[in-house]
């Protein structure tokens, strides 16, 4: 898929996750399409981000702050 349908498929997804929990679904009960959001969050923030070395949080030696 091409970026622009990853985020059509995104939003569509999210709208609907969005409109279940609004009329009562519980969290358990999307627990399923919330993973499927959550991917296709990430391959689209990868897809635009191609190097992961770009992201704080992807860094191996990254240091700890109390």
């Amino acid at each position: 898929m091409d970026i622009n349908q990853l985020q059509n498929l995104y939003q569509e997804n999210a709208r609907q996750l969005e409109q279940k929990l609004l009329h009562g679904a519980s969290w358990k009960e999307v627990s399923e399409q919330r993973h499927a959001v959550t991917e296709l969050a990430i391959t689209i923030y990868r897809r635009l981000n191609p190097s992961p070395l770009e992201h704080p949080a992807e860094h191996r030696t990254r240091r700890r702050t109390r």
